[in-house]
């Protein structure tokens, strides 16, 4: 029984077009969640505006709780502009720009 080993490390001197499926995946991953680490911090900026009222007032487990509420609105907010127009499209957009420039190119050679 013959078994082949599968060798998902570019090659050197290969083009970065060859090896871009799975880094274009993995780098929109990567862009939305910049974004959602962006929009979490404008949520809880936004939330230190707001007077601390309701049920359970200033104490530690409504803040843990507001946290956890603003990571989940981020998650949504950055999730769901699939448009390139949209902050990760447009990061998107630039870095697999340089993801298909050959590294020659790059390193001014």
């Amino acid at each position: 029984m013959q078994t082949q080993q599968v060798n998902n490390s570019p090659q050197v001197g290969s083009s970065p077009k060859q090896n871009s499926g799975g880094a274009n995946t993995k780098l929109k991953a990567e862009c939305q969640q910049f974004e959602a680490v962006l929009w979490n911090q404008m949520l809880d900026a936004m939330q230190e505006t707001v007077p601390e009222d309701g049920v359970l007032g200033d104490s530690f487990s409504n803040d843990v709780y507001q946290s956890m509420l603003n990571e989940q609105y981020s998650t949504l907010l950055a999730g769901q502009d699939s448009s390139p127009n949209g902050l990760s499209g447009i990061l998107y957009q630039q870095l697999s720009s340089q993801l298909d420039t050959p590294l020659a190119k790059q390193n001014g050679e």
